[in-house]
């Protein structure tokens, strides 16, 4: 209704291919190489289902789909949260940098009622905001009901992301 486009991410698929990457580093770093090995099969398993999942997609729709490498999402986290971290903020943070870093004119960080990851990430959103020409972020936390404020919240962010697209386009 707003005249928005939605940009969800495929995140939980993702988040299986970076904790298997992050676990295997890790398992590495312990001496425990046959559990590292494991991981590394079952990452490059996974790797030759996604290529064969999206080698159909057209270069727009393979833009849209295909998220960062678990390595890429690793490389440009540290000044936001640290990469040693919960895997679910690592992934987070990572993703509106990617979606900073994509051109997206704005991000919505969603999170249940209470969830500490969200409220983790949270944290985050000043830097990432600064760092990108104070691109529009928003923290939104959902419970069983909505409340007045989370729609007074999302039509502020809208109206944000109206003025922020609108002075990129004239500064261009």
């Amino acid at each position: 209704d707003a005249g928005c486009e939605a940009w969800p991410s495929p995140y939980f698929g993702e988040m299986a291919l970076l904790f298997r990457h992050c676990n295997r580093r890790r398992f590495m770093r312990m001496g425990q190489f046959a559990a590292a090995l494991q991981l590394e099969a079952e990452a490059a398993l996974g790797r030759y289902l996604k290529r064969r999942l999206f080698a159909g997609l057209t270069p727009q729709m393979h833009s849209l789909a295909v998220e960062p490498l678990p390595h890429e999402q690793l490389e440009g986290i540290e000044p936001y949260c640290g990469s040693l971290v919960n895997y679910f903020i690592v992934q987070l943070v990572a993703k509106l940098l990617d979606f900073a870093r994509r051109g997206a004119d704005g991000a919505i960080n969603a999170a249940g009622l209470n969830c500490m990851v969200g409220t983790a990430v949270q944290t985050a959103i000043p830097k990432i905001r600064a760092d990108f020409d104070q691109l529009p972020i928003v923290s939104l936390i959902y419970g069983a009901t909505e409340s007045p404020t989370q729609r007074i919240r999302l039509d502020t962010f809208l109206h944000q992301v109206a003025q922020h697209t609108k002075r990129d386009r004239h500064v261009a």
